[in-house]
Order: C-alpha cells, then sequence, then structure tokens
C-alpha cells in the first residue's frame, strides 16, 4: 500500500472535523540553548493540553516544520498521539521562506485529501515563530503566503521570539494579522494558549469565526 493509500485509511478511520495546524519553528543557531529547551517544553505543553480535550483530540492534525541548517518536516500532518516523540535540533541559519513554502505545500495536499474523501475540515492555521531575520530568498514565499489569506486557504499566526525578531518581515507575511513578540522564556504560555484557542474552535462549526482567549496572561507577549 503506497502512502497516499495509507493517509487515506487513516483519515477514513475518524469522521471528525479536521482541524489542521502547521507550525513553522525557527531551529537556527540562535536558538540553541535554552530557548530550544524552552521550545520543546511548550510544545509538550501543546500536546498535553490538546489530548485532554476529546474533541480536539479527535479532530487536530499536526504538521511541523522546522528551519535552521535545513527546512525539515519533522512531523508529517497527523492526529495528536500521547507516543509522538520530536526530534528538534538548531543550527544554520534561518531558511524561513523555503519553509513557508512547504508548510503551504503540506496544508493544501492535507486540505485536498480532506476533499477528496468528503471530510469536513476547520480553516486550516499556519503559525510561524521566528527569533531573527530570514537568510533565504523570500520574496515569492511571502507572495504565496499573502494570496493564500485573501483566498481563505488558511490563517497565519506570526510570531517573533525575543528581541532581535524581524517584526517587519513578518508583518510582510501577514498584512492583515500584526506579529506578536513572544519572550524566549514564555513557550508554555503561548502554547497554553494555542491550544485553547483549537479548544474553541474544534467545538465551533468549520470556517465560525470564534473569539480567540485573550492575550494579558502572557505577560511577556505583547505588540511591539
Amino acid at each position: 500500500m503506497d502512502d497516499l493509500s495509507l493517509k487515506s485509511e487513516e483519515l477514513l478511520n475518524n469522521p471528525s472535523t479536521r482541524m489542521p495546524i502547521c507550525l513553522v519553528l525557527d531551529a537556527s543557531g540562535s536558538m540553541t540553548g535554552n530557548p530550544l529547551k524552552q521550545l520543546r517544553l511548550g510544545l509538550q505543553q501543546l500536546f498535553n493540553d490538546l489530548l485532554q480535550n476529546e474533541v480536539s483530540k479527535a479532530s487536530v492534525e499536526l504538521c511541523i516544520i522546522t528551519f535552521g541548517e535545513q527546512v525539515k518536516t519533522v512531523l508529517e500532518f497527523q492526529p495528536i498521539k500521547p507516543t509522538i516523540r520530536l526530534k528538534i535540533a538548531t543550527g544554520g541559519a534561518s531558511p524561513m521562506g523555503e519553509a513557508m513554502v512547504n508548510a503551504i505545500s503540506e496544508v493544501k495536499n492535507r486540505v485536498a485529501l480532506y476533499k477528496a474523501h468528503g471530510l469536513p475540515y476547520y480553516q486550516p492555521w499556519i503559525v510561524l515563530l521566528s527569533d531573527g531575520t530570514p537568510t533565504d530568498e523570500i520574496e515569492d514565499s511571502i507572495a504565496q503566503t499573502v494570496n493564500g489569506i485573501k483566498n481563505g486557504d488558511f490563517t497565519l499566526f506570526p510570531i517573533g521570539i525575543g528581541d532581535h525578531a524581524d517584526l517587519e518581515i513578518l508583518e510582510r507575511f501577514s498584512p492583515a494579522r500584526p506579529p506578536l513578540v513572544l519572550s524566549e522564556v514564555k513557550f508554555k504560555e503561548f502554547f497554553s494558549w494555542l491550544s485553547e484557542s483549537v479548544n474553541r474552535v474544534s467545538e465551533s462549526q468549520p470556517f465560525e469565526q470564534i473569539e480567540l482567549p485573550p492575550i494579558e496572561d502572557w505577560h511577556e507577549l505583547k505588540k511591539k
């Protein structure tokens, strides 16, 4: 059985409305040390929170792409499971443009599978976290991202990590949703907010407008 058939069988075994989320995570050299440690703790928090919500547990399908020494899909789209173990290493530059093109492709391919099997789904989310400036060519990726947002293909959450994140670049990727700044030690709080947001979406109707949780409790997260 080929990979497409395996994915199709997996989809049909679960009739729930899908909530596809693609995390695009900076894994450049500047994320080495405590930032990477906090990122891993935050991701574990996200997994734990989603697994505790029966609706989200059945609906959420997660994809994780990292960009550093290379762009790597460390987790292909799949349901949240307690057995998932992520291997995230840091190093190298910051090829954000390539990572975003890959994320858009992953999202489009997943949605195509949903449509092929007549499965309902929520608008996909792409969550981009970066602590610096991209080091590759980004114009094409910006055009693809902005076009996807305008067409309703997905919504983008741009998050700058720490004081050196390039907010002007993040804003170019997301003209409708201004980027926010996240302290390097507040990953768990951010991912708790993300899981609560996802829970609200998964308990709503597909493409229904919902109010996201307030961000005031993230004391270090603020517009810059």
